[in-house]
């Protein structure tokens, strides 16, 4: 019995092997065309994933002073891998600044730009002081626009920033260390004008 079908099997894979073949054929492209695809697919992630890596990237935000909260810094920074070239900044509002005759947008960095940003430098900008001016400054949307390019100038870059006032610290607890420091100094000098009075006489 097993024999017959044996023999059956090999007698219509006989008669029917050039259309097994086509189908073979047909199957065999349709897999090397989805292996195609999927290898395609993954080395552009992978292309995508290393532009991203390797790109100049800009950020934009606000920090207190370590030596004293009340005041306030612009912080332009390059995160990224590459140089940025070109960095150049819009507000949607503008800011009055430590002088209240002075604005964000006439700051010599912000009306300007910067031709090279390279990786890791940071721009610190003295930008105002919050005593009087924390109501004010909660009311506040300002939204700096970042646009830049990478070092070959073929791919462009825009980012928005918001400058978020509310998440600043309202008040100093103490005095900050810098002043502990001055005030150790002092009086190491008044001790040194006395040991050196001394010696004089």
């Amino acid at each position: 019995m097993q024999l017959k079908i044996y023999q059956a099997i090999i007698e219509f894979l006989n008669v029917n092997s050039g259309s097994i073949q086509a189908i073979s054929t047909v199957v065999l492209v349709i897999v090397t065309g989805i292996y195609v695809w999927l290898t395609w697919k993954n080395v552009s992630i992978l292309q995508k994933s290393e532009e991203k890596r390797n790109r100049p990237r800009v950020i934009v935000h606000i920090q207190q002073r370590e030596d004293w909260l009340n005041f306030v810094d612009l912080i332009i920074g390059n995160y990224g891998v590459d140089v940025a070239r070109e960095v150049k900044f819009a507000l949607n509002e503008d800011l009055k600044l430590l002088n209240k005759d002075e604005t964000l947008s006439n700051i010599g960095i912000i009306k300007n730009g910067i031709k090279n940003l390279v990786p890791q430098q940071i721009v610190k900008i003295p930008l105002l002081s919050l005593i009087g001016r924390i109501e004010e400054l909660r009311n506040k949307n300002i939204v700096i626009t970042v646009t830049y390019r990478d070092s070959t100038l073929t791919k462009n870059f825009s980012e928005a920033f918001q400058i978020d006032f509310n998440s600043l610290v309202e008040r100093q607890i103490g005095k900050p260390p810098i002043y502990d420091v001055s005030e150790n100094i002092k009086k190491i000098a008044n001790s040194l004008d006395k040991i050196e009075r001394k010696i004089n006489r």
